[in-house]
This record gives structure tokens, sequence and C-alpha cells, in this order.
């Protein structure tokens, strides 16, 4: 098994930026696992987490972890799919505490798409740290996989050349 990989929150103070090459291609990603500390309610063990992510205009969200409160886990199933046609984008992840009304947010990271495009042989995992008001809110467990291909007209996909992150 290969032990994941720790990343700060892009755009903190210290942070290596990632690889500025330029690639187009398909990106899939889904959340396994977080570890979160904050709780306006102190109610961590009672927490329904929820995943958001959304880059451009595309929102993503996965079903609640139902409570699983601070160590929530989702299944493999509940994948994101991205067409990347810019890498230079930026991907926002949301987590937040999904209850009958809403939720309220549990923590958030901003991160470069490219960030998820680094073109590694076999898996790899990224933990993200999670940030609320400035403040360590967590850390959410990432999987990505990226195919990277030619893009046709209109951003549609062309030749494949294929890059596994998982």
């Amino acid at each position: 098994m290969v032990q994941p990989q720790m990343y700060p929150n892009v755009g903190q103070p210290g942070m290596a930026q990632p690889g500025m090459g330029v690639k187009q291609g398909i990106l899939k990603m889904h959340a396994v696992t977080a570890t979160l500390f904050w709780s306006d309610v102190g109610m961590l063990q009672r927490m329904s987490p929820q995943v958001i992510i959304r880059i451009n205009e595309q929102e993503w969200r996965n079903e609640p972890a139902f409570n699983q409160g601070e160590r929530p886990m989702w299944g493999e199933m509940m994948r994101m799919e991205h067409i990347v046609a810019d890498p230079m984008r930026e991907v926002h992840i949301v987590v937040r505490d999904k209850d009958m009304m809403g939720g309220e947010i549990i923590g958030e990271s901003r991160l470069p798409l490219n960030f998820f495009l680094k073109p590694m042989m076999g898996p790899l995992n990224e933990w993200i740290e999670l940030k609320r008001f400035g403040m360590d809110a967590g850390r959410i467990h990432m999987r990505s996989d990226f195919k990277e291909q030619m893009m046709g007209a209109a951003g549609m996909p062309g030749t494949t050349t294929t890059v596994t992150i998982i």
C-alpha cells in the first residue's frame, strides 16, 4: 500500500507551487477519507460530512458519510470526472456537515488544477489541508486519475496517452 503524501493548503506561506506543464485530458478524482478537527457545536461524532468539488462551473457532490463524525470514509464509486482543457483553473474542495437544512462548512481548500495532473508513475494519494477562517480544520485524503489526451475542436478528447494517478 502506498502511503499518502501530505500537502498544505495552496496559497499558504512557504507552499511549493506545482509543476507548470500544460496538460489536457480527463481527470477523475474522489475523496477517500478525512480527519476533521473543526466543529462549531462540538458535535464531531454526529457530523455527516459531505465533499463538494468545484472546477469552473462544474460542481460535484458525494453522498454524505452519515453520522461518521471526525473520520468519515467515502466509496470509490463516488468519482468526479472533468475534461481538462485549461490546467491553470482552480479546484475548490469544500467539506461540510450535511444536515436537513443544508449544511455548515467544516473546512475548505483551493488548489490549482495542475496540482492533480502530476505525471507520476504508480499510485498517488494526496492529503490536503482544510482551513476554516484561517484555522486548521482537518485534512482530506484525495485520489485522482488523469488520462492525458490531445484535445480536438471545442475541447473534446482526441488521441489518448494514459498517465494513471490512483
